[in-house]
C-alpha cells in the first residue's frame, strides 16, 4: 500500500516550510510579536510563488489587523502592506486558514475570497488520532465552510465549488515525516548559496508550498501511526538545501505538526484513486454483515459450553478456557476486520470504518461469553457441592463427563445392602421423640457414608432404616469386588461405637456381585440414578439371612472370591484382608432366583 519513503515521487504534490523555534529565534521573525509576523509570512509567500509554487497555503489564522492597532508613537497602517499584496496578487494562488470560531481579520478574508479561505480541520477520533479532514464544515454562523486542505487542491483557475462527500481520508504514500520540507531558517540558509535559488525552484516548481508552525507543544497532532517512520527523528543533513523530510523530535513516534497533515490531505485530494469514506448505507450495512458474522462465532464458543468440563475439577476452569477461546476469538475478528478494510480500501477504494463495530460485538462477545461461563462455573460447583452428599467427588465427575451415564448401561457391579437391626424397637420405645430418633439414625448413615466416600462407592439411596450403595456403576473400578467387601468389614468395625449414647443401633450388612441396569430412572419431573438387578435384589435377600445366622456381614460367594482372586492394589483393601477371617456359612436358594448361592461372613482375626 505504502510506497517507499524515497521514492522521489512519494509526495508530488505539496511542500512544506516549517516555522519552527530555531527559526523563531532569529531575525527577521524575532524582531516582532507572532502576533505580528505578516510581512515575515508574506516574504516566504511571494517568494514561494515566484519559485513557481503552484498555491500557498498559511495554516495558521492571521485574526489580527494591525493597522487597527493603537500604539502610541507607531504608524501600522502600512504594515502588513506585503500580505495584502500578497493576497490582492496572488490571482487565487493563496490559500489562508481559518478555524471554525476564529476567522481571519475581515481586510485579509475579502483579499483573498471563499476560495481563499479554508476551514482548518484536524478532529480527533476515539484514539486520539487524526485520520480524516473535512471538504466542508457546518460553521456556528450556520454558513457552509470549504476545509483548508480542499481549497489547497482546487485548480487556480477553477470554479470554486465544494465536493459533496464531507471528509476524505489521509493516505500519504509514504510516512509523514518523509514529506519534502525545509525549516524557514534553512530555506533562508538555502537562498544564500551559490545556485540556492535554482535548486529550491527545482523542489518547489508546481507543488502546492504549505507554511504552518512546527514548535513543541504548539499545533502537534497524532496521524496514522502506519504512515510513521520507525525512528522519531532523523539528524538535519548539513545541506540547508536537502529536504530530507521531519528532523525535529516531539517525543512521541506518531505526532507530527499540523501542518503535515494538512500536506498529506492535498496528496490524499490529488490522488486519482484516494478511498473515499463510504456512504452511510453501505457502512451501516458492511458493520450489519461484519456483526452478524462475529456474533455467529461468539455464538458457535458459547456452544462449546453446553456441556460441564468434569474433567477440570478447579473452580473457574471453564471460565480460564472461554477467555482463551475468546481472546483467540477476538484476535482473529481483528485480523478479518482489518482485511475486509483493507480490501474495500484497495480494490473498491471506499473506506469502511468498522472498528467501533468491532469493539462493540467484541465486548459484547466476551461479556456474554465470560458470564455463561462463569455461571456453569458456578453450576458446576453447585452440582458438585450437590451431589457431593450422595457420591464421592470422582463418582461425580465421572457421572458428568459420561453423557451415557444418564442414559442407562449394562454394568457388573458390587452392591452393598446395610439395614439397622432393631430399628423398629428402637423407635416405638421412644414415641414422641422424633429428634430424637431422627438424630441417631443420621449419625449411623454418616458412619457408613464416609466409609462409603472413603472406597468412593457411588450411593444409591437412604431407604427407611437402610443404606444401598454400589461400586463400577460409574466409571471404570476392576476391583469393585474388593471395594465393597472392605467397605462392609468397615461399617461393622465402626458400628461398634454406640449410636445415640445407648447402643441399641447396630448395622447388619450384606454384599453381592452381579450384572446389573446402571442409570436414571423416574419421571420428568424427578429422576434417581439408581442400578436395578440381579446383585441389588441378591444384596437384599443375603441381608435378611444375618439375624438367622447370627452375624452381621453376609457376603455372596462369588463376591468373596472375585475380591480375593488378586491381591488387591490399595494398600488399606490389603491391610483389611489380612485381619479378616473368611468362614463360609452355608448354601440358600433366594426367592426369585434358580440356583443356590453359596455365603459367607467375615470374622476379625484373633
Amino acid at each position: 500500500m505504502l510506497r517507499d519513503a524515497r521514492d522521489e515521487d512519494a509526495w508530488p504534490n505539496t511542500f512544506v516550510l516549517l516555522i519552527d523555534q530555531a527559526s523563531l529565534d532569529r531575525p527577521p521573525w524575532l524582531t516582532s510579536p507572532r502576533a505580528l509576523h505578516h510581512p515575515h509570512l508574506a516574504r516566504l509567500g511571494q517568494l514561494a510563488l515566484d519559485l513557481g509554487a503552484r498555491k500557498v497555503a498559511f495554516d495558521l489564522v492571521l485574526a489580527l489587523d494591525p493597522s487597527k492597532l493603537d500604539i502610541s508613537g507607531v504608524d501600522l497602517r502600512d504594515y502588513d502592506a506585503p500580505m495584502r499584496a500578497l493576497l490582492s496578487e496572488g490571482n487565487n494562488r493563496v490559500v489562508l486558514g481559518s478555524y471554525p470560531t476564529v476567522r481571519p481579520a475581515d481586510v485579509y478574508a475579502d483579499l483573498a475570497g471563499p476560495a481563499g479561505t479554508g476551514v482548518v480541520d484536524l478532529q480527533l477520533e476515539d484514539d486520539g488520532v487524526v485520520r480524516s479532514i473535512a471538504t466542508r464544515l457546518r460553521l456556528p454562523s450556520g454558513q457552509t465552510g470549504a476545509g483548508f486542505a480542499e481549497l489547497v487542491a482546487m485548480p487556480p483557475d477553477g470554479e470554486f465549488s465544494i465536493r459533496d462527500q464531507s471528509r476524505f481520508l489521509l493516505f500519504p504514500r509514504a510516512p509523514m515525516r518523509s514529506a519534502p520540507l525545509l525549516t524557514v531558517e534553512r530555506f533562508d540558509a538555502c537562498l544564500l548559496t551559490d545556485g540556492g535559488k535554482t535548486r529550491l525552484a527545482d523542489m518547489i516548481r508546481g507543488r502546492n508550498v504549505l507554511i504552518g508552525t512546527g514548535i513543541v507543544g504548539e499545533d502537534l497532532r497524532r496521524g496514522p501511526d502506519r504512515f510513521m517512520p520507525q525512528t522519531v527523528a532523523r539528524p538535519a543533513p548539513d545541506d540547508p538545501c536537502a529536504a530530507s523530510g521531519l528532523d525535529i523530535d516531539y517525543g512521541v513516534r506518531n505526532v507530527v505538526p499540523g501542518v503535515l497533515l494538512q500536506a498529506a490531505a492535498v496528496e490524499s485530494a490529488l490522488a486519482p484513486t484516494t478511498p473515499v469514506l463510504a456512504d452511510a448505507p453501505v457502512r451501516a450495512a458492511a458493520s450489519g454483515v461484519m456483526a452478524a458474522l462475529a456474533l455467529a462465532l461468539f455464538f458457535a464458543l458459547t456452544r462449546r459450553l453446553t456441556r460441564l468440563p468434569a474433567k477440570r475439577p478447579a473452580l473457574f476452569s471453564t471460565s480460564a478456557v472461554a477467555f482463551i477461546s475468546v481472546a483467540s476469538a477476538i484476535g482473529g475478528l481483528v485480523v478479518a476486520f482489518v482485511g475486509v478494510e483493507i480490501a474495500a480500501i484497495r480494490w473498491l477504494h471506499l473506506w469502511l470504518p468498522l472498528g467501533h463495530t468491532l469493539i462493540l460485538v467484541s465486548v459484547l462477545g466476551l461479556f456474554g461469553t465470560m458470564t455463561l461461563a462463569v455461571r456453569r462455573d458456578l453450576a458446576l460447583a453447585d452440582l458438585r457441592t450437590s451431589f457431593g452428599r450422595y457420591l464421592p467427588a470422582k463418582i461425580v465427575a465421572a457421572a458428568l463427563e459420561r453423557d451415557e451415564a444418564g442414559g442407562g448401561e449394562e454394568r457388573e457391579i458390587s452392591v452393598i445392602f446395610a439395614d439397622l437391626r432393631g430399628f423398629t424397637p428402637y423407635c416405638n420405645a421412644r414415641r414422641g421423640e422424633p429428634a430424637e430418633i431422627i438424630k441417631a439414625l443420621n449419625q449411623k448413615f454418616a458412619s457408613a457414608q464416609e466409609v462409603l466416600d472413603r472406597f468412593d462407592a457411588c450411593l444409591d439411596k437412604f431407604d427407611g432404616d437402610a443404606v444401598i450403595a454400589f461400586w463400577n456403576g460409574v466409571g471404570e473400578q476392576p476391583d469393585h469386588a474388593a471395594r465393597a467387601l472392605a467397605a462392609a468389614i468397615e461399617i461393622i468395625e465402626a458400628d461398634r461405637a454406640p449410636a445415640g449414647g445407648d447402643g441399641e443401633l447396630h448395622f447388619k450388612v450384606a454384599v453381592a456381585s452381579g450384572l446389573a441396569f446402571v442409570g436414571s430412572y423416574g419421571s420428568r419431573q424427578k429422576m434417581n440414578f439408581s442400578a436395578i438387578g440381579e446383585p441389588m435384589n441378591l444384596a437384599a435377600r443375603l441381608e435378611g439371612l444375618c439375624n438367622v445366622n447370627g452375624v452381621s456381614l453376609i457376603a455372596a460367594q462369588a463376591t468373596v472370591d472375585a475380591a480375593l482372586s488378586d491381591i488387591p492394589t490399595r494398600p488399606d483393601i490389603r491391610e483389611i484382608f489380612a485381619r479378616t477371617d473368611f468362614r463360609v456359612l452355608g448354601k440358600t436358594r433366594p426367592k426369585g432366583f434358580p440356583d443356590e448361592v453359596s455365603f459367607l461372613t467375615a470374622t476379625r482375626k484373633i
